[in-house]
């Protein structure tokens, strides 16, 4: 009865699967490592939102989806011009505003306008005039509080009926918008610049 010559494999091949083995369960491993440390990042940094209002128009709309930096005030402190999201001081809501006064600010608001320490601020991201009437009421914004405004000034609840908000109270600002796709952006501070008239 004839046999079969055994098959000589060499010791590459006979090696292969045994180092094949090992080197995908490492990198599998490291993969997932690296995916957790992503996720966990995402968790102590961001949280998305959307708007559902008209009173940060025409900066954000209904229906912007953004991304909000819960970290960015961890070493620092809000900035005039950021765009912040808060708690309301009433409602179980968030607002989404503009940062116009800081704490020590001199400031008050006429037809929607802002002068704040002397001289009337450029806001280039309010599209629309103002037409909303207020009586000018110097603040000073206390320590620890913010004075917020939405860019649509004739359609906004801020500042101006609330007064000034804790700062505490600031989940994180505005870092970018994602969606609508054709909208999406980073949300860099705007050069709002103190000048007098």
């Amino acid at each position: 009865m004839a046999t079969q010559p055994p098959t000589h494999r060499s010791p590459r091949a006979a090696r292969e699967p045994g180092w094949n083995r090992p080197v995908a369960g490492w990198v599998g491993g490291l993969l997932l490592v690296l995916v957790a440390l992503g996720l966990l990042f995402l968790y102590r940094t961001m949280r998305f939102g959307a708007i559902t209002s008209e009173s940060m128009e025409p900066t954000l709309k209904p229906g912007d989806y953004y991304v909000i930096r819960i970290d960015a005030y961890r070493q620092s402190k809000p900035e005039h011009g950021d765009i912040v999201v808060i708690r309301h001081p009433q409602k179980r809501e968030l607002l989404v505003k503009r940062v116009v006064g800081v704490e020590g600010d001199q400031l008050f608001v006429l037809f929607g306008r802002v002068w704040r320490n002397g001289a009337w601020i450029d806001e280039p991201y309010i599209a629309e005039q103002p037409g909303v009437r207020e009586r000018p009421s110097p603040v000073v914004v206390p320590k620890g509080q913010l004075y917020l405004l939405g860019d649509n000034r004739n359609h906004s609840e801020d500042s101006r009926d609330m007064g000034t908000l804790p700062a505490e109270d600031v989940v994180g600002r505005v870092s970018a918008v994602v969606l609508p796709w054709r909208a999406r952006r980073s949300m860099d501070r705007p050069a709002a610049v103190s000048r007098g008239r």
